[in-house]
């Protein structure tokens, strides 16, 4: 299958970018040609004094700005229905460079993963009803998890320099949690569907939602190849598991569909992987007053 094409965005949902781009650069950017012109006898240490002086009041004022352009892309977000954890990342996001945001959001949600697992909840509303996904790869990832002692046991008679041992040792144990937190992830975000949202997740690693009032219809429908956690193309949208997709939502003509840490598309379509296809299709259809099969 071709890679998909981006579906239609949605400029009403997009927040601001090209203004907290340029302002949260524009300080980095000033100190490194100030460093540079220092360096090479351009400028004089006293001036460059000075400069640092007038840096440290321009920083006051970009963080001032980037605060407030954070503080309304969070209302908006919340607004448009978004949780306060999710709509705080997103808002820093468009503060902050997004690797980071992106690395801190998934480091922190594995860790409430863990947390949401060892107390026995889920991160569902009250009321909603869940859709199990992620057999496959919970098998795969106990395998994975029972795999990595065994390396390091291999690393230990193996490898004959300390600090190597030592640096798989620390990689094989972030390995281990990060594995058991993406395990969490599946188990205590399921999707689910209640009066408002049906929500498609990945785990901790993505999600994706549609108003309920624009399903139309559910089917079953496989679909093996997708690139991403989450496939963006013409008219859908997917959250593929290991083996692709099984059920597809049909949704009214240009329905917005949100997906998290990115723009609102336009789609008519939503795909995605369930342990139980008649199960989610049923209850699907139940919360979407009974659309067509």
């Amino acid at each position: 299958m071709n890679e998909p094409k981006r579906a239609g965005r949605s400029p009403a949902h997009d927040p601001p970018r090209l203004m907290p781009k340029l302002l949260k650069w524009t300080a980095v950017s000033v100190i490194a040609v100030e460093l540079l012109l220092v360096a090479t006898g351009l400028l004089d240490l006293g001036d460059a004094v000075v400069i640092a002086i007038g840096l440290e009041l321009l920083c006051g004022v970009l963080a001032l700005a980037l605060a407030v352009t954070a503080r309304v892309v969070y209302r908006q977000l919340r607004r448009e229905g978004e949780s306060r954890w999710e709509a705080l990342f997103q808002a820093a996001a468009t503060v902050l460079p997004r690797p980071i945001v992106m690395l801190l959001h998934q480091e922190l949600a594995s860790l409430v993963s863990i947390a949401l697992l060892v107390r026995g909840r889920k991160d569902v509303p009250a009321g909603a009803t869940v859709i199990k996904y992620g057999s496959t790869h919970k098998v795969f990832i106990i395998v994975m998890m029972v795999i990595i002692p065994v390396e390091v046991m291999l690393v230990e008679f193996l490898v004959p320099w300390a600090w190597l041992r030592t640096v798989l040792l620390v990689f094989a144990i972030y390995s281990a949690i990060w594995l058991f937190g993406f395990y969490a992830g599946l188990h205590t975000r399921p999707h689910y569907i209640d009066s408002s949202r049906l929500v498609i997740r990945m785990g901790h690693l993505a999600a994706v939602s549609v108003d309920v009032g624009s399903i139309r219809s559910v089917r079953r429908d496989y679909h093996p190849k997708y690139k991403g956690l989450v496939a963006v193309a013409d008219d859908y949208v997917a959250v593929p598991g290991m083996s692709g997709t099984v059920l597809t939502v049909t949704l009214a003509r240009e329905t917005p569909v949100r997906i998290r840490g990115r723009e609102t598309v336009h789609a008519g379509e939503v795909r995605f992987d369930t342990d139980d296809v008649e199960g989610a299709s049923r209850s699907i259809r139940e919360r979407a007053g009974s659309p067509q099969g």
